[in-house]
């Protein structure tokens, strides 16, 4: 198997965390969104709460999965 280089390490990592990202923080914004019973209108109610959690998740997920690729990209090098 054929070892990445650095650059491509960086851009997979960074797709990795523009997906994550992207989705991490559309999540809770989708879930802040109301409708009021027989109202065909919809309210965003701003959830600080919701918005923190998916920022911690997305974090933590981030850090896994980077050194994840990070060990991977190693254990390439070595052999």
């Amino acid at each position: 198997m054929a070892v990445p280089d650095l650059k491509s390490l960086a851009k997979q990592i960074a797709m990795d965390v523009l997906s994550a990202a992207s989705i991490g923080l559309t999540a809770p914004i989708t879930m802040m969104i109301r409708h009021d019973p027989g109202s065909n209108v919809y309210c965003l109610v701003w959830e600080p709460s919701k918005i923190y959690a998916s920022i911690i998740g997305v974090s933590i997920f981030l850090a896994i999965l980077i050194i994840g690729r990070l060990q991977k990209w190693r254990d390439l090098q070595k052999s």
